[in-house]
């Protein structure tokens, strides 16, 4: 049952791995909690970690997606609200101005 390399090389030092960390810990605490369990649950503990480590990156990558696609959204619609609502510096300049009903 491979858990992963204990070790990942950043520039010229070594670190622990904190997928492989994270794995030997989920199968320390299904352990702790089932005594009577064994090698083909914590292949399918493993196997669970395996999926929903893609479809986290996959959420991610979607919410990523998802974020930027409602800034450039939000930017168009905050332009073409402003463009609609305040006239253009030309448009005041031959505009005569708007009477008010409010009575003095």
């Amino acid at each position: 049952m491979d858990l992963g390399s204990a070790l990942v090389r950043r520039g010229e030092h070594y670190h622990e791995n904190e997928r492989t960390k994270a794995r030997v810990e989920g199968i320390e605490r299904l352990r702790a909690n089932y005594p009577w369990a064994g090698v083909p649950h914590f292949q399918t503990f493993l196997a669970g970690f395996d999926e929903g480590e893609k479809y986290g990156m996959a959420a991610r990558q979607s919410s990523l997606v998802q974020s930027h696609t409602e800034s450039e959204s939000q930017d168009s619609s905050f332009t073409s609200l402003s463009e609609s609502t305040y006239p253009s510096t030309q448009e005041r300049a031959t505009s005569p101005p708007e009477r008010s009903n409010v009575v003095a």
